[in-house]
């Protein structure tokens, strides 16, 4: 089960990983890709339009992983090494 694995979450992205950098690197400048921020929200939009599909224990448990600080936004760029 991955839901709350975040490892197996990991997987589940990387599996659409190009996708998902190609859709990002293509949609966002350098200017704003280094200091862009997601909300979850935005996180599920990232990966949706890259076709990953995940349920909702699964995008909090990335989410959570990728936010120790519980800042509410995470980082484009993290984004992008996670799937590296």
């Amino acid at each position: 089960m991955t839901c709350s694995n975040f490892q197996a979450v990991v997987a589940k992205i990387k599996t659409r990983g190009e996708v998902l950098r190609r859709n990002i690197l293509t949609s966002m400048t350098a200017q704003t890709l280094s200091g862009a921020d997601v909300d979850q929200r935005g996180l599920v939009e990232l990966l949706t339009a890259a076709g990953v599909v995940l349920i909702g224990q699964e995008v909090a448990t990335l989410f959570h992983n990728l936010d120790p600080l519980k800042t509410g936004a995470i980082k484009v760029s993290k984004l992008l090494k996670l799937v590296a």
